[in-house]
């Protein structure tokens, strides 16, 4: 949710630490809710498609579909941002 706040800001509001503190409740209670939903959403395809590429990679996973799961999901998330 940090990323989120950070990403519907354009700049760096919050500290990156995963810890739900009054700053990161505050920012979020004042935000766009829709905005910081789709902008959380797209945080999470993009982690997922890192996930799945990199587990092809490391295995060693040459010809697998899998290692374009990152720029597919990428594309996705930038529907879910307008």
């Amino acid at each position: 949710m940090q990323d989120a706040v950070n990403d519907l800001a354009g700049r760096t509001v919050l500290k990156v630490d995963g810890a739900v503190g009054p700053k990161t409740l505050a920012a979020v209670n004042v935000g766009n809710a829709d905005g910081l939903w789709r902008s959380d959403f797209a945080q999470r395809m993009r982690f997922y498609g890192q996930l799945i590429t990199g587990d092809a990679r490391k295995r060693g996973r040459t010809e697998d579909d899998a290692l374009n799961a990152a720029g597919w999901l990428n594309r996705l998330a930038e529907f879910m941002e307008v």
